[in-house]
């Protein structure tokens, strides 16, 4: 399941100054269906990234009270576009009930897949961690990774300790696709720095 809100892409559009611990500027509470299809990118490229692992996802449409009707549908019409499923979800203003609708599509999309081939990964597990990480990154649309001494240093010494079969998880700002928090949208061409690297085993 993906779960959008207006809100997210609007604010994925570009078109607002945002910072992190300041309210949303009011005029993004303004009707806009426009706003909300200049920031479908991001959305796409979270249905891309779904599909990559070999799965079709549920668009899941967080609905709030201030939400306007054009909007949501803005959402849908991207959604169908793209041939996923998408349901709304309201469980914000109607609780459980709310969130029927949803429910009933994963139904639909578990059925489908019942039948389908297995989730696929992106990596094999005999991949080195970087070539892991690398993949992860250029999935997300990175052109290269950049690796501070200390990091190099660690996944060698994971590697050597025979740690490098395991998955690795990839940590950097939820407001965007890349490590940039000010890169909105599908951003491609950017460099993922990796500062830090820790061992979960």
């Amino acid at each position: 399941v993906l779960v959008v809100t207006v809100r997210a892409l609007k604010a994925h559009s570009g078109l607002y100054r945002l910072a992190a611990g300041k309210a949303l500027p009011d005029e993004m509470l303004v009707e806009k269906p426009e706003d909300v299809r200049a920031g479908a990118a991001n959305l796409l490229k979270h249905i891309e990234i779904v599909r990559t692992f070999g799965m079709e996802p549920v668009v899941a449409i967080n609905v709030f009270p201030t939400d306007h009707e054009s909007e949501l549908e803005e959402i849908e019409a991207i959604a169908r576009e793209a041939e996923v499923r998408v349901a709304r979800s309201l469980g914000v203003v109607r609780g459980g009930e709310g969130c029927r609708e949803l429910a009933d599509a994963v139904m639909d999309a578990c059925e489908a897949s019942a039948s389908g081939s297995p989730a696929r990964p992106i990596y094999a597990d005999e991949d080195s961690l970087r070539t892991k990480i690398e993949k992860v990154a250029a999935m997300y649309g990175a052109a290269g990774v950049e690796y501070a001494p200390a990091a190099q240093k660690r996944l060698a010494e994971y590697e050597e300790a025979g740690f490098g079969s395991l998955k690795v998880v990839v940590a950097k700002t939820p407001m965007s696709l890349s490590a940039d928090p000010t890169l909105k949208g599908a951003p491609t061409g950017w460099t993922l720095p990796v500062r830090e690297v820790r061992l979960a085993a």
